[in-house]
């Protein structure tokens, strides 16, 4: 084929070509990303949309409707292998608090190791330099505590 002018463009299950890169939004609100997952409370199912600002992480919204991309649809795994599986519901009102509080903690408290270790609300609000800032800050002077003891 290629001595006729026929490229391959794939060989086996992987096609050739250069590795997908890596996008990011260059600034809040720019990007949204959205998918919605199926979830069981009991015989009921609810159907969970999660909206995801793509340059913080920021969970944006929630619906109980249906109607993405890879960073949703990590929020999304993580939101079954942490809450869903994890807990029991009693019904939509408890399911709902319950995920109203785990978007607040994901949101609000946990570092992301795709945004240099901030929170999604850090990046979404525009405090990340200031709290890298003080990371750094706190770091060099335990740096200079452990150098002045040895």
């Amino acid at each position: 084929l290629e001595a006729h002018g026929y490229v391959l463009e794939a060989r086996g299950k992987r096609p050739r070509g250069e590795p997908p890169q890596r996008f990011e939004a260059p600034r809040p609100n720019a990007l949204w990303q959205a998918d919605f997952t199926e979830v069981r409370v009991h015989d009921d199912k609810l159907y969970v949309l999660v909206m995801l600002d793509d340059f913080s992480r920021f969970v944006v919204g929630r619906a109980y409707r249906p109607k993405g991309g890879g960073k949703v649809e990590s929020a999304i795994r993580t939101l079954k292998r942490e809450l869903w599986e994890l807990e029991e519901f009693h019904d939509r009102e408890h399911a709902a608090a319950r995920l109203r509080e785990f978007f607040l903690e994901c949101n609000e408290d946990r570092a992301h190791m795709g945004i240099d270790g901030v929170t999604p609300a850090d990046r979404y609000f525009g405090r990340a330099d200031r709290v890298l800032a003080q990371v750094q800050e706190a770091a060099r002077g335990r740096h200079a505590m452990l150098a002045s003891v040895a």
